[in-house]
């Protein structure tokens, strides 16, 4: 996969993982608003499922994809690589 599928999928991982989050945040507050018990039990077991279907899969991605940017970047630069445009990969004449 080339580098631009590998930080799609990054970026997608993160949407999934904190858009989740922050949902999951107002449901909690607007749950407990009501006071009603029925109505903060069914809240809390749609963020049970929801953190089963969207922010585990999200925390993959982000570890996963992570994890393959620098080996790409190492692998295309060789291990003492460094970005370009740094002073190190600049020519010394």
């Amino acid at each position: 996969m080339s580098h631009d599928g590998w930080v799609g999928l990054h970026v997608l991982g993160v949407v999934l993982f904190l858009g989740n989050l922050i949902v999951t945040a107002v449901w909690k507050v607007l749950a407990d608003r009501t006071r009603q018990v029925d109505v903060i039990a069914y809240a809390q077991r749609l963020v049970a499922v929801t953190d089963i279907a969207f922010t585990a899969p999200g925390a993959i991605l982000i570890a996963v994809s992570g994890g393959f940017s620098p080996a790409m970047w190492a692998g295309s630069q060789g291990l003492a690589g460094s970005p370009p445009g740094s002073s190190s990969s600049r020519s010394q004449a």
